[in-house]
């Protein structure tokens, strides 16, 4: 390996790679391309990629001080004036924000009903997970009927075993067909299980597949019809989310233009997604969430989205398409959840799919057997039915 690092022809080829990257940083432009560098540079001088991903990284720390002062001094100055503004807002927010309420009500998820034209024939299965928040869950639902501004969906809800009244509060709904399926878990299988649960027994006439959570409002009418147009107008978009405008970090990553649309690539700051949304040939070429960790709560987005990018598609959130995350209930039971909550190291994350150390595909047995054949619409999970423990399948 020491051999092939003191080649020059191997440095000059990941020099190039750490180039063509700092540009794509320098223009805010996702580096689809990135993993198949990778790869090959690793076949042409029979290294493995984790460490052309190692010197990649090395590369560019020596070669971000070789770019022009005026490209060097406008991104210190872009990145420095995003920390401040994040600063500030993440300040406030721990002040002031955990009691602030959604800037808008909606009637109850009761009195609503669709009743809007069916403006495509792509279907879209939306997946909510719900665990002990029957308030936001309420909201939740109420704001996705008001303001989707498409029709055509189905709507599963995951119950996580809520002890609260939320199973109670979902039957009803699923009795007045505002829920299309209904399951029910006799445990907490933690978020990338839930909704995973969901993902396999969605519609398979579903082209696309969204995760919504059950603390978020939607804010932007007709965000629906703007995510299924976004997916027909760019044939290698992978992901969609709307922007949560009351998160420190999302509210700041840079926007550009794509497509004649505002958006914040995803490359420059997962931090969560409200209407997590992708096709359906992506569940298909990348699988499900991650459950391979140690902890319920895990962050299933970031690593969602670094398996997308190295698939080769790009992921961005919808720069005027607005939710908000409530958290005006969470001064207690909900904060002292958040404070446990363990973080994956991004970069770590980063190379075990770049380099190709990790398959990006990850599928589960249990999952494939109920994806196929018809699907029932209200589905008590088994207890000892709803474990993955072992039965991860990664072709």
């Amino acid at each position: 390996m020491s051999q092939v690092r003191d080649d020059a022809a191997y440095r000059s080829a990941v020099a190039r790679l750490a180039q063509r990257f700092l540009v794509d940083e320098l223009h805010k432009t996702t580096p689809i391309w990135l993993r198949a560098a990778i790869a090959e540079v690793a076949d042409q001088y029979q290294i493995d990629g984790g460490s052309v991903f190692d010197d990649l990284v090395r590369a560019l720390f020596r070669s971000w001080w070789r770019l022009p002062l005026g490209a060097l001094l406008r991104d210190a100055a872009d990145k420095l004036a995003r920390i401040g503004r994040i600063g500030s807002f993440y300040l406030w927010q721990r002040l002031y924000g955990y009691r602030e309420k959604p800037p808008l009500s909606f009637p109850s998820v009761e009195d609503q009903c669709r009743g809007l034209p069916d403006l495509s024939s792509s279907k879209v299965s939306i997946v909510v997970l719900s665990y002990n928040r029957l308030p936001y869950l309420k909201t939740t639902l109420a704001s996705l009927y008001a303001t989707a501004g498409y029709d055509n969906f189905e709507l599963i809800v995951v119950d996580n075993g809520s002890s609260d009244r939320s199973v109670a509060y979902l039957k009803a709904l699923y009795a007045a067909g505002k829920v299309d399926k209904l399951i029910l878990s006799g445990r907490n299988l933690g978020t990338s299980a839930g909704y995973n649960q969901g993902f396999a027994r969605a519609d398979p006439e579903s082209e696309f597949l969204m995760k919504f959570d059950s603390d978020i409002v939607a804010l932007s009418r007709g965000w629906l019809q703007e995510i299924v147009s976004c997916f027909k107008a760019q044939p290698n978009l992978g992901l969609v989310a709307l922007t949560v405008c009351n998160h420190a970090g999302l509210r700041n990553i840079p926007t550009v233009t794509q497509h004649g649309r505002r958006v914040k690539p995803m490359w420059f700051g997962i931090m969560g997604a409200a209407g997590f949304t992708f096709r359906r040939e992506v569940l298909d070429r990348i699988g499900y969430f991650n459950e391979d960790f140690d902890y319920l709560y895990m962050p299933d987005d970031i690593d969602y989205v670094y398996r997308v990018v190295a698939d080769g598609r790009e992921a961005y959130y919808l720069a005027d398409y607005l939710a908000f995350e409530r958290r005006d209930l969470d001064r207690q039971k909900f904060l002292r959840y958040e404070k446990r909550k363990k973080q994956k190291p991004p970069l770590g994350l980063m190379r075990r799919y770049f380099s190709g150390e990790k398959n990006r595909k990850i599928v589960y047995r249990s999952y494939q057997s109920a994806s196929l054949g018809p699907t029932p619409r209200l589905i008590k999970l088994e207890t000892a039915s709803t474990s993955n423990a072992g039965g991860q399948v990664v072709s």
